[in-house]
């Protein structure tokens, strides 16, 4: 079994996690972003600026535990897709991981 790693979930990471499901990946899944929610929606940020909608609404929890994925809230601090590491920061020291393919 592999492992699929998306570096960020913004839009594109939403869109690559979107494609491998539809596709019926049964590789591992792992998301590294550092927010505190799943998902935001940017287009909405100048209505809650207005006060026309609260900012909550604009934070979406998508079940990454739902769709057996793993999300990891840190910062991916280096990327070699040379060698297949990638760095993540971790309170304490930078955390190394080995992968096979990389999305971002």
């Amino acid at each position: 079994m592999g492992k699929f790693v998306i570096a960020g979930f913004g839009s594109a990471g939403f869109a690559a996690l979107s494609t491998l499901k539809r596709l019926g990946c049964r590789d591992e899944i792992i998301i590294i972003d550092n927010k505190e929610h799943d998902l935001l929606h940017p287009c909405g940020l100048p209505y809650a600026l207005e006060g026309l909608t609260i900012e909550e609404k604009l934070f979406h929890d998508i079940g990454f535990d739902r769709m057996g994925v793993n999300n990891i809230r840190t910062e991916a601090v280096n990327i070699d897709t040379a060698k297949k590491i990638i760095t993540l920061k971790s309170p304490d020291s930078q955390e190394v991981w080995t992968v096979r393919h990389f999305v971002s």
